[in-house]
């Protein structure tokens, strides 16, 4: 009898999949989206033996039945992983290395990375191999290696895989003892006696990252490609790889005369054609981590662009990564990128494919039921499009996150260019991960790596800094240039207790005498809707309009184009209020902006929207402090203003120069706080030195429990607590649950959700929903809830909003819109 993987409600035979087949399948795929790094063979021993546990007798009973109720409770995942360690486990050096790779993402790839040693002391990867309950392990491990995969050729994978980490192992510990810790700020500032023993946790630390993060590369190309193939084979296609070579020149060419044919006017056209040119002549360096700071309003989006397609050419590079911070950036300058880029290319079979992917907002499906594993096979893969135009949110799933759909596109950026949008909106508590992964990315990876800001972070002042290339800056420093951009002057109006909300109106109404057009950005929803409620009762004739994250994209695009339709109109006086989404990249001008106290970063964001063309000669920004803000949960914004404060005594004159932008970060990112942030601290530590940073490398207190509990620890060389540090981690904090809104075309999606459409139509629905979500924190998730504002479609694996809960001012509500403002 065949041993099967699959078997699919369809028409026999072509419904039964084969062991076999799907795992050699598996293999190639999974071996193909790690060759480019070097670990072809490393992704080949996974998929070669991920399902062995299918061949128990067992399972083989359940896949021909009908019983619905055993699935996912017969344990297949054991089987391959046990097979390897006991054969080759305890072979130390990089063979063990290879081994325990391959372990940890055959026991995780129907769940979440595992643990090899909890925070606590367990070893949690001996209990996976070795469960209490029988598996059949040898009469399954028998029955494999006779009639499916024979043990020479799983043998001949694990040593030409340990001959890979061999090479790859010597490759990062020359990176990382090429970057010595003597060289940052931090270290410098340290007490002589204390220095020693950092320098010996640099080391590492950052090595042990490293090698974790090479495990999650594994991970992510065995999930992918296991999904690839399952899904493939259900829909009677053949799987494909990891995406072939981009004919870069014609993305260039074509991009090259879109912006040769833009309008050239304007007395700052000629410096944006310098920054632009100077960033086209950048591309003939290697890969690294490069810097582009250029003023607010200096054409960074084209510039970059030109950049990162040029960067691609030449290193030939699988894929050019946009990544913006907001939502609304995103979709603003997707506009942009796709206007000079051609819709479609050729392969070289003449088949058609996209150049651009947007991808934002991933819906959130239950993996738990059956079409939500389906749902999740169907969702994007980052290897479909050369161009992938995404956000720093998915950027930071993909590297840390737990959930596997999440994990699966890391293999996707191994030698691609990768261009971060206003950089400085990375959270503070994520600088060490982040930092650290970049240069993972860089100097292990081969990507190239551009960060764009007009206010650049420098982060040698921290214990984990980024290693830049020398001379990393496309755009050297130009005064003149400087000077010609300079178009706004910001007055300190920042007093106790600060204003209320009503207060700020007034103040608002009063600029608006001679400021037509005014934008008010502060720092909570909860602030911007009491403002945005004062200002409709004061002035109800004003045009007015609300920006922030309560509304779905497509809402929020709706009203940016009303504003700029209507701001070349003086005559008709306009205010808008909004959070600090609108400070990043949106090319929106007004005459005036009041800035509640933040960052200096996002105070320099917020005068970008003032005066950005240079229509009059110099503007004001008013800086001001709303009292009606609670930042308990936003301590980032809070630390900010206390190093905004520090400046603003020092450098009264001229508080956007770079030397007041550098005095600035080097207070935020050396306060005691800080420090003790900038790692991630685990939620549920008692110690805000238990970090999901140490938790991804040397697992301080991991080992440590092991050592008192045990004696000893286990002669290893991965002793990361990888889900514990994973299921904690939250590039949105509060969590997020995205539901679908009834605005716009988003009510005929979700009528189209409620008719129980095929499973296959589901994947194309929730990519054209993107628009259309809202993403909620727990809170307001819970509260909605409870008060029927959420209905479930699709079996229950996708929430919709009430229509009555969503206003068409504002956005979502936590009470109905017909009831007395009740603002989330």
């Amino acid at each position: 009898m065949k041993i099967l993987a699959h078997l699919f409600e369809d028409f026999p035979p072509w419904n039964e999949q084969s062991l076999t087949d799907h795992c050699r399948s598996v293999a190639k795929l999974a071996s193909v989206s790690l060759e480019s790094i070097g670990l072809s063979q490393l992704g080949y021993l996974c998929g070669l033996v991920h399902d062995m546990g299918k061949a128990s007798p067992d399972f083989q009973t359940y896949i021909r039945s009908e019983d619905s109720s055993l699935r996912g409770k017969i344990n297949h995942s054991t089987a391959g992983a046990r097979y390897i360690w006991e054969r080759w486990g305890q072979h130390p050096g990089p063979t063990q290395l290879a081994a325990q790779i391959a372990v940890i993402s055959i026991l995780s790839h129907h769940g979440h990375r595992i643990d090899v040693l909890s925070p606590n002391g367990e070893f949690v990867m001996k209990k996976r191999l070795f469960p209490h309950k029988d598996i059949a392990y040898e009469k399954t491990r028998d029955l494999f290696l006779s009639q499916c995969i024979p043990a020479s050729e799983i043998e001949q994978a694990v040593t030409q895989a340990s001959y890979e980490l061999t090479l790859l192992c010597d490759k990062i510990k020359s990176c990382v003892l090429g970057h010595s810790p003597k060289d940052n700020l931090f270290y410098q500032s340290l007490p002589a006696k204390e220095k020693a023993d950092e320098e010996n946790y640099y080391i590492h630390q950052s090595l042990r990252y490293f090698l974790g993060l090479i495990s999650r590369l594994a991970f992510s190309a065995l999930v992918d490609a296991d999904w690839e193939d399952t899904g493939a084979f259900g829909e009677h296609r053949c799987p494909q790889p990891v995406w072939e070579s981009v004919p870069w020149d014609f993305l260039q060419s074509h991009l090259e005369d879109r912006l040769s044919a833009l309008p050239q006017k304007g007395r700052l056209t000629p410096y944006r054609r310098q920054i632009s040119d100077l960033c086209l002549s950048a591309a003939q360096r290697g890969p690294g981590i490069y810097r582009l700071s250029a003023p607010t309003g200096g054409g960074k989006t084209f510039a970059s662009l030109r950049y990162g397609i040029a960067c691609c050419k030449n290193q030939h590079a699988p894929h050019l990564f946009y990544i913006a911070p907001f939502r609304s950036i995103l979709s603003q300058n997707a506009g942009s990128i796709q206007s000079v880029l051609p819709h479609e290319y050729r392969d070289s079979q003449s088949s058609p494919h996209p150049c651009v992917l947007e991808h934002h907002s991933d819906v959130t499906v239950d993996s738990n039921t059956q079409e939500g594993e389906a749902m999740i096979r169907h969702m994007q893969r980052w290897d479909r499009c050369p161009v992938v135009l995404t956000t720093t949110v998915q950027l930071l799933n993909t590297l840390f996150a737990a959930p596997r759909q999440n994990v699966r596109r890391m293999a996707s950026l191994v030698g691609s260019v990768l261009i971060f949008d206003e950089v400085q909106s990375i959270p503070a508590k994520m600088q060490y991960l982040f930092n650290m992964a970049l240069n993972f990315l860089a100097d292990v990876c081969g990507c190239t790596i551009l960060l764009c800001t007009a206010t650049q972070p420098e982060s040698q002042h921290l214990a984990f800094p980024l290693w830049p290339m020398p001379q990393p800056d496309l755009v050297p420093f130009s005064v003149d240039r400087n000077e010609a951009f300079r178009r706004t002057r910001v007055l300190n109006m920042v007093s106790s207790p600060g204003y209320s909300c009503k207060e700020i109106a007034q103040l608002t109404l009063e600029k608006l005498r001679d400021a037509p057009h005014i934008l008010v950005v502060l720092n909570t929803k909860l602030a911007v809707r009491n403002l945005y409620q004062a200002l409709r009762e004061a002035a109800p004739d004003c045009q007015l309009f609300h920006l922030s994250t309560s509304q779905c994209s497509s809402h929020r695009e709706h009203c940016i184009r009303e504003i700029r339709d209507a701001l070349p109109d003086p005559q008709k006086p306009l205010i808008c209020v909004s959070t600090p989404l609108i400070e990043a990249g949106v090319d929106l001008s007004f005459d005036c902006v009041i800035r509640s106290l933040a960052g200096l970063d996002s105070i320099a964001q917020a005068a970008g929207r003032c005066n950005r063309h240079g229509e009059s000669d110099i503007r004001d920004v008013l800086l001001i402090q709303c009292r009606e803000e609670s930042l308990n949960r936003l301590p980032d914004i809070r630390w900010g203003q206390e190093a905004t404060l520090a400046v603003l005594d020092s450098h009264p004159a001229d508080l956007l120069s770079p030397e007041a932008i550098q005095m600035y970060y080097h207070r935020y990112f050396l306060t005691e706080q800080m420090k003790n942030t900038m790692g991630y601290p685990l939620p549920s530590a008692s110690s805000e030195s238990q970090t999901l940073f140490d938790l991804l490398g040397y697992n301080s207190y991991g080992l440590e429990a092991c050592r008192e509990e045990n004696g000893g620890i286990p002669s290893l060389p991965l002793w990361q607590a990888f889900e514990t540090a994973e299921t904690a981690f939250e590039a949105i904090e509060g969590g997020g649950h995205t539901v679908l809104v009834p605005y716009g075309k988003g009510e005929e999606l979700i009528e189209k959700l409620a008719s129980n459409p095929p499973i296959y139509e589901i994947g194309r629905i929730l990519r054209e929903a993107q628009p259309f979500c809202v993403t909620l924190f727990e809170h307001e998730y819970k509260s909605l809830c409870e008060k029927q504002g959420l209905y479930p479609l699709a079996g229950g694996s996708i929430y919709a909003l009430q229509p009555c809960f969503y206003d068409d001012a504002i956005g979502v509500c936590l009470e109905p819109c017909s009831s007395p403002l009740l603002f989330v």
